[in-house]
Parts: structure tokens; sequence; C-alpha cells
């Protein structure tokens, strides 16, 4: 599965995997998982995206991802971290952060991302 709950210093995350995704329909299918835990999540979220060696990325995921980032992400998702973004995806994450109220912080690599989510 490409969302899992993981534990890091006793901490649970909600681990959101797109590694290696080629295809938009990856993508939107991920993130309906991603929303489904949340909503069912009885408390505020940590929350670690890793979009490495990902590809795919479409329109219809975006607007999607906006959507629920107003609707469910902002408000159940206490921090997140995300990987494996650079160029100009980054600039593609602070746009969605602006648009949805979400406050994804990018790291270089997973152990510093999930230091900051347990911090």
């Amino acid at each position: 599965m490409s969302v899992n709950w993981i534990e890091y210093k006793g901490k649970k995350i909600l681990y959101c995997d797109y590694r290696c995704f080629k295809q938009e329909k990856e993508w939107l299918e991920n993130i309906e998982i991603v929303a489904k835990e949340l909503i069912n999540s009885q408390e505020k979220v940590l929350s670690l995206t890793d979009f490495r060696n990902a590809e795919g990325l479409g329109q219809d995921y975006l607007t999607r991802a906006k959507v629920l980032g107003k609707e469910i992400i902002k408000d159940k998702v206490e921090r997140s971290a995300v990987i494996g973004i650079s160029g100009m995806r980054k600039l593609l994450l602070n746009t969605y952060n602006l648009l949805s109220g979400d406050k994804m912080i990018i790291f270089e690599d997973e152990i510093t991302a999930k230091e900051f989510l347990v911090k």
C-alpha cells in the first residue's frame, strides 16, 4: 500500500509514498487514500510525503490536492514534511501551500524530515 502508518521515536506518522509513480492515475488514487486516513483519524496527524523519483504529476492531481488541502488536510495535519522535491516542484509546492492553507516543509532526507515531525 502506498499510504501507511509508521512509527518513529514513539510517534505515529502517516507515510504517503509517491515514489516511482509514473501516471497521474496513481497520484489521484493515492491522495484519496490519504484523505480517507485523515478523515478517520481522531487526532491531528504527523505526515511524511515521499516524492522521490515520482513522475506523471498532472493538473487533475494538483486541482484535487488543492481542494482536499482546504477541506481536510489543513485541519487534520499537525505537521507535514516532504522529501524528494526539487526544481520546479518546489514552486508548485509553495503554490499548493498558499492556496490550500497546508504547511508542507521540504527536507533533503527522510531522517531529517522525521526528526522535524517528532520534535
